[in-house]
C-alpha cells in the first residue's frame, strides 16, 4: 500500500513480490521472530505518517504513533521510527515552511509521540513496573533494565 501511494502499482507489486520470496523474511516468519511483527508495524507506521503528510491529519498521525508504539512493544530499537515520523510531519508539502505548517508539524509530531507512549505502555506493561512501594504515579517509573 505505502509503495503504491508513493510510486505506482507496478512498482507495488514488484515490492510485493520481493518481499514474499525474501528469504530472510520467510525465516524469521518461520521462527516466529519478532522482527516480522517490527517490519508489519513499520510499514504500518510509515503508511499512516505518510497518510498523515499528505492529508495534514491528526488522526493519521496518531495511527502512525500507535503503530510505533506497537512496533517499540515487539523491538525497543523501533523507537527510531518516531523521529522520522516527526521529520516527515514538519517536512513541508509545498515550496518553503510558514510559521503554520512548522506548527500543523510539531502538533502532529506530538499527537504521534503521545500515541506511541499510550501503545508502548499497553502492549509492553513489563516495561513499567516499579518497584512494591515505590512512589511513581499509576506505575509510570521504568524499570531500571529499561534504563
Amino acid at each position: 500500500l505505502l509503495a503504491r501511494r508513493v510510486f505506482w502499482p507496478r512498482v507495488a507489486h514488484l515490492t510485493a513480490l520481493l518481499l514474499a520470496l525474501t528469504v530472510l523474511h520467510i525465516q524469521l516468519a518461520h521462527f516466529f521472530t519478532v522482527d516480522t511483527f517490527v517490519a508489519c508495524f513499520a510499514a504500518g507506521a510509515l503508511f499512516f505518517g505518510q497518510r498523515a503528510w499528505q492529508r495534514n491529519s491528526l488522526l493519521d498521525a496518531l495511527l502512525g504513533g500507535v503503530l510505533v508504539g506497537l512496533a517499540m512493544a515487539s523491538k525497543v530499537s523501533a523507537l527510531t521510527l518516531l523521529p522520522v515520523l516527526g521529520l516527515a510531519f514538519i517536512w513541508p508539502r509545498h515550496g518553503r515552511p510558514s510559521r503554520s505548517q512548522l506548527l500543523d508539524g510539531l502538533t502532529a509530531t506530538g499527537v504521534a509521540f503521545v500515541g506511541a507512549f499510550f501503545a508502548f505502555r499497553l502492549a509492553e506493561p513489563y516495561a513499567f513496573t516499579g518497584a512494591v512501594g515505590s512512589s511513581s504515579v499509576y506505575g509510570v517509573d521504568a524499570v531500571p533494565a529499561y534504563t
